[in-house]
């Protein structure tokens, strides 16, 4: 079971449904219960995690 550290929280993988960035700096994950986490980076970072998240994806999720 892989996890990341995301607002504070351990998530698992597996839970998150989709993601998206909002206002640029802010990524924003939908867990399989509905439940939506925010996190703010510094712009520079941005990239990377959503890199991150799109290998997370990668062939069994919709990105």
């Amino acid at each position: 079971m892989k996890t990341i550290d995301f607002a504070g929280r351990t998530v698992v993988t597996d839970h998150i449904t989709s993601f998206y960035i909002e206002a640029g700096d802010t990524i924003c994950i939908t867990l399989s219960g509905g439940e939506l986490l925010k996190e703010q980076f510094a712009i520079e970072e941005v990239q990377a995690v959503i890199d991150n998240l799109k290998y997370i994806f990668s062939d069994t999720k919709h990105i």
